[in-house]
């Protein structure tokens, strides 16, 4: 019953047909169990040093294998007979090294860098290395695609959210029983198993992200515990009614699990839309797609079509720099340039939608958009769901890894007439959001135009804590302080610890010098610029050509938005400093400043 549970397991099928490791380490770290538990049975040195082999084997995969070694040993002493001489107790508690020295050994061979050059541990330049996983993992490092797991309770989420969609809700409720079975009953011969799975997921269970392939190494142990509690079960009332709802579970679970497999008999839902946009769409048309992972960008043929990208990712590298005016702005010139528009639900909406209290304007962008309230209405829909002899198992609210690899939902939306109308009602939906800081800073703006620094800065704390994510709040109040002679340092800082807090920071300036110029703060718009200029003076060789001419593109849209407002001293500034940032913008600056020039008769 338990090799069934663990070989239809949806989770365990996935993760079979993917790149990542887990299943490997699930091969490994299960044998290295045995091999305890063996061991345990029958002592012997020769036992003692095969489980030190595997558990290098295991831990060479991922470095959580090694948290097997102080399992045996703790298993080891623990069957051992303290009654003799200090010399007997001396050598039982020397016993288990081979174990130790043998996984050592192992890990060092197969992965010599660890002793030849450890820093590499600590490099975060890219999403493959491994202090940069752990600290996306722990919550330290917040990514686009570990929105999803915010809001998520530890340790309670993997019972109610991931076990049940990994093997179906009755094997899943089965496992929690197991768990308690094997618990309660603390047989010897179950203590590795036990201690194993609660280190294990004490670890992984306090995780940030919580992606259900974190949790495929504890489906032997668990289905091991879930066939005997249910064995057991029937032994204890024996009968027909216990022997349906045993074979009901099982059933239930062989269903879901060749259901599941069945997806990779079909098409794939994106490129099943791919065929549809090849097959309906105009030739020509717009179609505006996402980047990341699990977009439908690699299949849009670019000699028919022309994809645009929406740029969603700078508004997660630009929190706390942006209003949610500043992003509908952003948003609206994007979606005038759109005949179509096509995404995931795993890629950027699960994301950005779940926590909206962090991005609003987003979170909002993607509700709208998919209910057919933004002027595009939906064409297209595309999934697969498990599905076998007509039941189907409908799985929208997965976890976003487990949808994302094989069988996300596809969106095709076209645009209609609609769109200013529906652009300006959602503009006006976000004045009220409660998220949006943009009343409170209309409110302090208002002060700051007619002089009231005083009374600006002697509100600022208050709004910046029901905004403590608002950094553009932290500036305000460092200009207000400044003004009335207060020390400025302290929100200074505050103002640009975002800087650090994503990985390209390269166009926050821009974007808060865009937002201010919304709100009509001409001198805060060039304040932002100014200090995102000297950050750039200073960090110069750490700018990729790409990103300083990003840079640079911010610079002069923040003084396209000046002009627009009509500060044109200030919008000519803001383009003169963006000249100082990337060569290839001088050409676009002077004709701007020609203009500018002809028109208003600013001089040089």
């Amino acid at each position: 019953m338990a090799a069934l549970f663990v070989g239809v397991a949806p989770i365990a099928v996935q993760q079979a047909h993917f790149h990542t490791v887990d299943s490997l380490f699930l091969a490994c770290n299960t044998a290295a169990l045995l091999a305890v538990q063996r061991m345990l049975d029958r002592p012997s040195h020769m036992g003692l040093w095969l489980c030190g082999l595997l558990i290098g084997l295991a831990s060479s995969v991922r470095h959580m294998g090694l948290m097997l070694l102080p399992v045996v040993a703790l298993c080891y002493w623990l069957r051992g007979d303290w009654r003799g001489t200090w010399g007997d107790r001396l050598r039982l508690l020397v016993e288990p090294w081979p174990t130790a020295c043998a996984a050592c050994a192992t890990v060092l061979i197969l992965q010599p860098y660890l002793l030849t050059a450890p820093e590499l541990l600590q490099r975060t330049s890219a999403g493959t290395d491994f202090y940069y996983a752990a600290q996306v993992a722990r919550g330290e490092l917040l990514r686009i695609w570990s929105l999803a797991d915010y809001h998520t309770t530890s340790y309670l989420y993997h019972w109610t959210s991931l076990w049940p969609d990994a093997v179906g809700w009755p094997v899943a409720l089965c496992f929690f029983l197991g768990v308690i079975y094997a618990a309660v009953r603390i047989e010897r011969r179950e203590l590795p198993l036990l201690l194993w799975a609660g280190i294990y997921f004490a670890l992984v269970g306090g995780f940030h992200t919580k992606h259900m392939r974190y949790v495929l190494p504890l489906l032997p142990v668990l289905a091991l515990w879930a066939a005997h509690a249910l064995v057991a079960l029937y032994r204890r009332f024996p009968g027909g009614l216990v022997a349906a709802l045993i074979a009901a579970v099982v059933g239930y679970g062989a269903l879901y699990g060749v259901a599941f497999a069945s997806i990779y008999a079909r098409e794939d839902a994106r490129v099943s839309a791919a065929r549809w946009i090849e097959r309906h769409v105009p030739p020509g048309s717009t179609i505006c797609v996402e980047r990341g992972a699990f977009t439908l960008s690699g299949l849009i043929d670019d000699h028919t079509y022309s994809p645009v990208h929406l740029e969603l990712n700078s508004f997660f590298d630009q929190q706390g720099y942006l209003t949610c005016g500043a992003v509908a702005d952003r948003l609206e010139r994007r979606l005038y340039g759109c005949d179509y528009i096509v995404f995931t639900d795993v890629n950027r909406l699960r994301s950005f939608t779940h926590v909206p209290d962090l991005f609003p304007a987003v979170a909002s962008f993607y509700n709208e958009l998919a209910a057919g309230r933004l002027g595009f209405d939906l064409v297209g829909h595309f999934k697969q769901y498990p599905s076998l002899f007509g039941v189907e198992f409908r799985d929208d609210g997965a976890e976003v890894s487990f949808l994302s690899y094989d069988h996300p939902a596809v969106f095709v939306l076209r645009r209609d007439v609609r769109l200013p109308a529906a652009i300006a009602g959602w503009r006006q939906s976000l004045l009220g959001d409660p998220h949006c800081v943009d009343p409170k800073m209309m409110g302090l703006a208002a002060h700051l135009k007619v002089g009231g620094f005083q009374q600006v800065a002697e509100r600022i704390s208050s709004v910046a804590q029901g905004h403590p994510d608002a950094l553009l709040l932290q500036l305000i109040a460092a200009y207000a302080q400044e003004q009335v002679g207060l020390p400025a340092d302290a929100a200074l800082r505050a103002y640009r610890s975002g800087y650090y807090r994503r990985r390209f920071i390269h166009g926050v300036p821009g974007a808060a010098a865009m937002s201010f110029a919304k709100l009509d703060l001409a001198a805060l718009s060039l304040l932002a610029l100014d200090d995102g200029l000297k950050l750039y003076e200073a960090n110069a060789p750490t700018y990729t050509p790409g990103e300083r001419q990003a840079m640079a593109h911010s610079y002069v849209v923040a003084g396209d938005t000046l002009a627009a407002r009509g500060h044109l001293a200030h919008a000519q500034h803001a383009w003169i400093k963006a000249m100082g940032v990337d060569l290839p913008v001088n050409a676009v600056v002077e004709r701007r400043l020609r203009l500018l020039r002809a028109k208003s008769g600013i001089q040089e």
